[in-house]
């Protein structure tokens, strides 16, 4: 779905006076999926037009870059360069919540 297909579906529904739940019900689209677009599409997720430049490196390859490194528990190492350490600490607090 495309932005615009979004906001098209959003306008309908309002015109149509019905409560979201029934009108999706009644177009065939899931509530998860209607979410999904609306978190995509609204303005609600802060980073999304942060491009963080990132590298992924196998977990033998040692670096004594500075920054922020992130192991993810398949092996894979994400390192996020000093630049970048603000917007890092923000996509990792907002996306991994009390778990960071």
């Amino acid at each position: 779905m495309i932005e615009a297909e979004f906001r098209e579906l959003q306008r309908k529904q309002r015109e149509s006076g019905m409560r979201l739940k029934a009108y999706l019900k009644r177009e065939s689209i899931s509530r998860s999926c209607y979410y999904y677009w609306r978190r995509k599409f609204d303005g609600s997720n802060c980073s999304k037009n942060v491009m963080a430049p990132i590298s992924v490196r196998r977990p033998d390859v040692v670096s004594s870059h500075e920054g922020i490194s992130v192991m993810l528990p398949n092996g894979v190492q994400i390192h996020f360069s000093p630049a970048m350490e603000a917007s890092a600490l923000r996509f990792l607090i907002e996306k991994g919540g009390s778990h960071v």
